[in-house]
């Protein structure tokens, strides 16, 4: 009766544990039915999205809907999202929005935000039984910006080429570019460029219709298309009669007719001559003046060979010549390249005198003591400007001519480069000492003067401000009172003072 009683029991307490086990076990392996929206989104920076959380499956009590999610700002690793930060529509939908999607920072590396749905008893409880379909991963790309810097150049009336600026870097995540354009009056399709450089960002193209560049109003449309479905725009106007930049001028040359005139010719040959165009010429010289000549042709003119005379030039001296033209008449634009040609005048007369310094020489009136009648005396001058010499150099002459001249004058020839010379002269006698210069056309006719008194002569309260090499070495801001009983090295001597 007991083992009746007791095997009655342990049946009891057998059939009630089984079902209980059964519901636990099956309660730790749910795998609830469920997704998130949207799957593998492309974003944009700037941009918010929302994803969506849903339970496919009847709810169960005490269960919720949340989020983790990994990107850069997590080092790689899930966070759980705040319950604050979770819409609940019902039951089985809540919502996660991810607001302003930040800058990239590494346009080189490609950025990605990861996403996980759960449902979960516990918060945070990331167990993978309790996720809602797979994770879903957002692809961040850099949001398109309108073109900037915008412009059309039509090359010799047939070939057009557009270029623009990006609004931004977009790295290695470069849009879709779109470059179309159309003519109302040719077709009101448009037409995809041929030769598009997406990466430069230029787009070229020849017109085979005759005078289809010249005289037209095109419409353009430049789209950039990125890959989180934002589109930007741009539509440009262009009258390409407008912006027509010719071929530069060809056969350039120049007849050289004396020491102070050169003829330039050129043509256009290259540059579509059945159209007038303006011609200006920029004359320069090294040391001289910039000057700019123009000419205008027309429809008979612009076929023949051009040619303009340059007179009042300086001989002996290399100008250079600058040629370019640009449309007239129905078409303007810009100037073509320019071409650039160089000529040298004839030489012809001679060189210019250099420039004594005014009042200055160096001697040493000791030389004159104990009855020596002769004194050691050294010039300084300015050497002469290269545009002045008119021609290869040869040498300089200084001449001491006494006062008065029936006395007494010293010749003498110096190198081409010298700025200093020295001479001997009479002690008790004044001089005028004058230089010039000698190229291969004969010698200055004018030279440059200064004066030299006798020993005799008084000397008196001179004060100069100097700063020039003297006596082989740099004497500066010094200030000089002189007497007649004073011994001196360097004087600065002017009849004025």
């Amino acid at each position: 009766m007991d083992r009746l009683r007791r095997k009655k029991i342990l049946t009891i307490v057998f059939s009630c544990f089984i079902p209980c086990g059964v519901a636990i076990w099956h309660n730790q392996q749910k795998r609830f039915d469920g997704e998130i929206l949207p799957k593998d989104p492309n974003l944009c920076t700037t941009q918010s999205i929302t994803f969506t959380g849903v339970l496919k499956d009847d709810p169960v009590t005490n269960y919720s809907i949340g989020f983790t999610y990994k990107s850069r700002d997590t080092n790689g690793k899930f966070v759980t999202v705040d319950r604050n930060n979770v819409t609940y529509i019902n039951e089985t939908i809540a919502e996660y929005t991810v607001p302003n999607i930040p800058p990239l920072t590494d346009l080189k590396i490609k950025q990605y935000m990861h996403v996980n749905s759960y449902y979960w008893q516990v918060f945070g409880d990331n167990n993978k039984t309790l996720q809602l379909g797979e994770t879903t991963t957002a692809l961040i790309f850099p949001m398109p910006e309108e073109v900037r810097d915008f412009d059309c150049i039509v090359s010799n009336y047939e070939t057009m080429i557009c270029s623009w600026s990006y609004g931004t870097d977009y790295g290695s995540f470069m849009p879709e570019v779109i470059f179309q354009w159309r003519n109302p009056v040719y077709s009101k399709t448009w037409t995809e460029c041929k030769y598009l450089n997406i990466q430069d960002g230029y787009c070229t193209w020849n017109e085979t219709k005759a005078g289809y560049f010249k005289t037209s109003n095109i419409t353009i449309r430049l789209t950039l298309k990125q890959r989180c479905n934002i589109n930007v725009t741009s539509v440009f106007h262009i009258d390409t009669s407008k912006i027509v930049k010719p071929n530069p001028v060809s056969s350039i040359r120049s007849n050289v007719i004396n020491s102070t005139c050169i003829s330039l010719l050129w043509e256009t040959t290259n540059s579509e001559q059945f159209y007038p165009k303006e011609h200006l010429i920029t004359l320069s010289s090294l040391g001289g003046p910039v000057t700019n000549n123009t000419l205008i042709t027309t429809r008979d003119t612009e076929k023949l060979e051009h040619e303009q005379t340059f007179c009042d030039m300086h001989p002996y001296t290399n100008y250079s010549f600058n040629v370019r033209v640009r449309p007239t008449g129905l078409f303007s634009g810009y100037f073509s390249d320019t071409v650039e040609h160089t000529s040298t005048t004839y030489s012809d007369i001679p060189s210019a005198s250099p420039q004594v310094i005014k009042g200055g020489y160096r001697l040493d009136h000791r030389e004159c003591e104990d009855g020596i009648e002769r004194r050691r005396v050294c010039m300084f001058w300015k050497p002469i400007k290269f545009e002045d010499r008119n021609g290869p150099m040869k040498g300089l002459v200084g001449e001491f001519t006494a006062l008065p001249p029936a006395i007494h004058k010293v010749k003498e020839n110096w190198t081409k480069d010298e700025m200093y010379g020295c001479s001997t002269i009479l002690c008790n006698t004044g001089y005028i000492f004058t230089i010039k210069a000698r190229n291969i056309n004969g010698t200055s006719k004018q030279g440059s003067s200064v004066s030299i008194p006798a020993k005799g002569k008084p000397i008196m309260y001179f004060i100069f401000f100097i700063s020039m090499l003297i006596c082989c070495k740099f004497v500066e801001k010094y200030i000089y009172h002189i007497t007649r009983s004073q011994v001196y090295d360097c004087v600065f001597y002017s009849p004025s003072v």
